[in-house]
């Protein structure tokens, strides 16, 4: 196995290993996710206009094992101001214990100014996201439907 690595996404080149790729991710847990492909198309080119170049994965040789979609410019109702929203993350269950999470989190929070707020929502039967997000010092802070919001202050500031 080469060393896992993180680059920025390739639109055109990326998309179907990244669509299959949130496809395996999401099994067993497809509350949470998109059900069909089709759909799943849909969320990922949504995804590719909201976080335009702030899209990230990991890569191991040329395979991909993860990818993180960040917008530095979303409009949080809850914050009543701009966040920076992690908007999706997921990685390779072959994957799973590697460190892959925890590097796509630490290049997602390296985008965000200091002071700023960073948002993500977990599903709420998704306990071992949530406790990965606490260990990275995200707190929940509200829920909508099945859906937990974390947050966390980017060094500089307080929640």
């Amino acid at each position: 196995m080469s060393e896992i690595r993180i680059r920025r996404y390739r639109r055109e080149e990326d998309f179907n290993a990244v669509l299959d790729l949130y496809m395996r991710a999401y099994r067993g847990m497809e509350e949470y996710g998109e059900s069909t492909r089709k759909a799943a198309k849909r969320y990922i080119r949504w995804l590719e206009r909201h976080c335009d170049e702030d899209i990230f994965v990991a890569v191991d040789g040329e395979r991909i094992v993860g990818a993180v979609f960040v917008d530095r410019d979303w409009h949080s109702l809850w914050e009543g101001d701009v966040v920076v929203a992690i908007h999706e993350i997921f990685v390779d269950p072959d994957y799973y214990g590697r460190g892959i999470g925890h590097m796509l989190m630490r290049k997602a929070e390296s985008l965000a100014p200091p002071g700023s707020t960073i948002e993500l929502w977990v599903g709420e039967r998704n306990e071992k996201a949530m406790r990965f997000y606490e260990s990275l010092g995200y707190t929940r802070a509200g829920q909508w439907k099945v859906w937990i919001r974390m947050v966390k202050r980017q060094h500089g500031g307080t929640i």
